[in-house]
């Protein structure tokens, strides 16, 4: 398991964010349980006080995490009943489909309903790869996301991976249906931060962290559009946050579109395509998962015939699996 930093120091642009939703996004692995018992410890110092989860943070604060204890959230539960979509596998990687409603991670060691869990009772040995509760993933969806994810099977593997996310050498896409007529192609060069109040909302600019996402219209009419949303980065629901600004909030998405006139059965955003390599020298690889039925059928029931042969020509063109 990789161990936590012994110190952390806020930087600029990081300020003005409750300590525990800062270390919940930079501390891979932290489970909200984890982080709230250890807070409540008087585990997590800043400045050399004991801090509480409601304190603001600013820049150059210094945390000081040496008395943090992860041992008993150090396990992952394996759930064996539940089915698992590989979608492609090799000695270094696995590539596989995570359902809407299903979260990526465990919330804790007890917890078995998350898409880790079945990871790890198919290759039991993910259970050691990367930070506690990972299962080897290099990335995470979002719960009501569906979509493509990537654990290591490796060490080595997944040093290599994540250095490739940190150095945004992979490329995402996904699919998004969107309010409103969004036509041709458009980018959003928006900062993405946390919200000051809320753990769940994430805030365009307001000294947050740099993103970019690139949109193009698959089909659209005067109330709803298709859109492949491309992007590097992967700040916390930056394609939600941007597609709000923007003017065009996915369907289905009970934070940034509450005012919507449109309905959905779920957050219309499916991850759809990954490209990357496994290793800096390794020629890339690029997976694709085909949307689920539900998706498949709410572009029909918005779009009609012209929205349901735009998305299949988009997936004939990337079927299930690794691409040639």
């Amino acid at each position: 398991m990789e161990a936590f930093p012994s110190e952390i120091v806020v930087g600029e642009g990081e300020g003005g964010v409750r300590v525990d939703l800062y270390l919940r996004e930079r501390l891979t692995g932290a489970t909200r349980a984890l982080l709230r018992r250890e807070i409540d410890a008087g585990h997590v110092l800043r400045n050399g006080r004991p801090v509480r989860k409601g304190d603001l943070l600013a820049p150059g604060d210094r945390l000081d995490l040496r008395l943090f204890h992860i041992e008993s959230d150090s396990r992952i539960a394996p759930d064996a009943a539940s089915p698992l979509v590989v979608l492609y596998e090799d000695p270094d990687i696995l590539v596989v489909e995570k359902e809407t409603g299903l979260p990526t991670l465990p919330r804790d060691s007890s917890d078995t309903r998350a898409l880790a869990c079945r990871l790890v009772a198919r290759r039991p040995e993910l259970a050691a790869i990367g930070p506690p509760h990972e299962a080897g993933l290099l990335h995470r969806l979002d719960t009501e996301t569906s979509g493509i994810l990537v654990a290591a099977r490796t060490r080595e593997a997944y040093a290599g991976l994540r250095d490739q996310w940190r150095w945004k050498r992979v490329t995402k896409a996904y699919l998004a249906l969107v309010e409103g007529e969004a036509r041709g192609s458009f980018t959003m060069l928006v900062p993405v931060g946390h919200h000051p109040k809320s753990g769940k909302r994430m805030v365009a600019g307001g000294g947050g962290r740099s993103a970019e996402t690139r949109f193009r219209s698959l089909s659209g009419s005067a109330r709803v559009s298709l859109l492949v949303a491309n992007l590097r980065e992967g700040r916390r629901h930056q394609i939600r946050v941007h597609l709000a600004t923007a003017g065009h909030p996915i369907l289905g998405d009970r934070l940034y579109a509450r005012d919507s006139k449109e309905r959905a059965p779920r957050l219309m955003l499916h991850a759809w395509r990954l490209r990357f390599r496994v290793r800096p020298e390794d020629d890339p690889i690029e997976v694709a998962c085909p949307p689920p039925a539900d998706f498949v059928k709410a572009v029909e029931k918005a779009l009609g015939g012209p929205g349901a042969r735009a998305l299949d020509r988009a997936v004939r063109s990337a079927p299930a699996g690794r691409l040639p």
